[in-house]
């Protein structure tokens, strides 16, 4: 089974081919400097890149593993697109995994993850719950009530006595989530067609937490004049 992942979570763009569950190919796009979107406007490219890095065709993909978040609101947007549009027109399937199941993956022990959702909020997984936005206060409250070992993007901010750590890092988000998907998924040993009805395109939907963060611009031509 050839299988294509694609993270768009974070600025820099992650992309892994895989064959038979062994990583073939792997590539990091990083933004400029100047502009964290522009990353984005790469993947496709990239895919092609990398693709024909192993003399691979769009038509040779068996299956597409796309990372749905929680981050970046036009990141997950395009990602999801392109998944859903690769995935239909070549009648394959696609597995949706978010950026808590990767992190899930790193570690032993029972633990709660907390990302930056920016604008004092934070994106929080911990077992027996689903994924969601909380302020600082709750997650305070949170995490002095279960007894976890909890990883945070910043644990030095957070004032509690759980044990904190970092979070787990990942060299490369998409090639941690085809590995997820070969070791804990149920794909293994099926056809195009069996992955196609398993997996279908229209289930595929980004992990959105919270609304964009979209500030508009008065139009001075609008302003009300006294």
């Amino acid at each position: 089974m050839k299988l294509l992942a694609f993270d768009t979570s974070s600025a820099t763009v992650s992309l892994a081919l895989c064959q038979d569950g062994v990583i073939k190919a792997q590539k990091l796009i990083a933004p400029d400097a100047k502009n964290r979107q522009e990353s984005i406007t790469l993947l496709v490219p990239g895919i092609e890149e990398l693709t024909k890095s192993l003399d691979w065709k769009p038509e040779d993909l068996d299956f597409i593993v796309v990372g749905i978040g929680p981050g970046s609101f036009t990141g997950l947007r395009i990602g999801v697109v392109t998944a859903r549009s690769m995935a239909q027109a070549l009648e394959i399937g696609v597995l949706s995994l978010s950026t808590f199941d990767c992190l899930e993956s790193l570690v032993e022990e029972p633990s709660g993850f907390v990302l930056d959702g920016g604008r004092g909020h934070y994106f929080v997984s911990a077992p027996d719950r689903e994924p969601c936005v909380m302020s600082e206060n709750q997650l305070n409250e949170i995490m002095s009530n279960q007894n976890l070992t909890w990883h945070h993007f910043k644990p030095e901010n957070i004032k509690a006595d759980q044990n904190l750590k970092p979070l787990p890092e990942s060299k490369n988000m998409a090639a941690s989530l085809a590995s997820i998907a070969f070791k804990n998924m149920d794909i293994k040993n099926k056809s195009r067609a069996e992955l196609k009805n398993s997996f279908p395109y229209k289930n595929i939907k980004p992990l959105y937490l919270r609304e964009a963060s979209v500030t508009l611009k008065k139009n001075p031509a609008h302003a009300r004049k006294p």
